[in-house]
């Protein structure tokens, strides 16, 4: 595991609403994020990406990350599945709006939320979803890391890395890493369903 792996799991992501799916500039620093995991380094002297991302800064407050990463633990918790959002169904592609789950109105040509799909971009079928099997739960390596439930594809990479965090003892909080002057964000898990 390297940085540059750190950075392309930052931005394994199916997210929309933002441009995400590759690093971006934003006032001196460089970031990706996935929605879940959040990272920075300085980018001094680079020019903003061009295009509509989150806004970071808010995010990274200063924090002394003094602790090492735990060892990961290989615990294993029942989460919602996220391939069909814990129904049990699999989905396609809606056929009205091709995925997008936008519309153009025929008559005003105004672009709108899809009607088939809700916006969604999926529609559900009559088959069970082939990651679940239809249980609508999946087996999810986690970690315990400060009292907080992170996915274990993270906190490997972060334990391999040599990344050090920030203690703050509060639950649900994001939890603060650094590795170099790599800085971090890490989301945790909402609560597990075998809590």
């Amino acid at each position: 595991m390297t940085t540059s792996d750190l950075w392309a799991l930052c931005v394994e992501s199916d997210y929309s609403r933002y441009n995400i799916g590759k690093p971006f500039i934003q006032n001196g620093w460089r970031y990706a994020t996935d929605g879940r995991i959040a990272i920075r380094e300085p980018a001094p002297g680079e020019s903003d990406s061009e295009g509509k991302y989150p806004r970071m800064a808010e995010l990274f407050k200063p924090a002394k990350c003094t602790e090492p990463w735990p060892e990961p633990t290989g615990e294993v918790r029942w989460d919602r599945c996220d391939d069909c959002c814990g129904s049990g169904v699999a989905h396609d592609i809606c056929p009205e709006c091709n995925g997008k789950g936008m519309e153009e109105c025929p008559k005003s040509g105004n672009v709108e939320e899809c009607g088939k799909c809700k916006g969604a971009g999926t529609i559900p079928t009559d088959m069970p979803c082939p990651v679940c099997n239809g249980q609508k739960v999946v087996a999810c390596p986690m970690q315990t890391v400060d009292g907080r439930w992170l996915d274990a594809r993270y906190t490997q990479a972060l334990y391999e890395l040599g990344a050090m965090f920030y203690r703050n003892g509060r639950r649900y909080s994001v939890l603060e890493f650094r590795i170099g002057m790599i800085e971090g964000r890490l989301l945790p898990r909402d609560k597990a369903l075998s809590d």
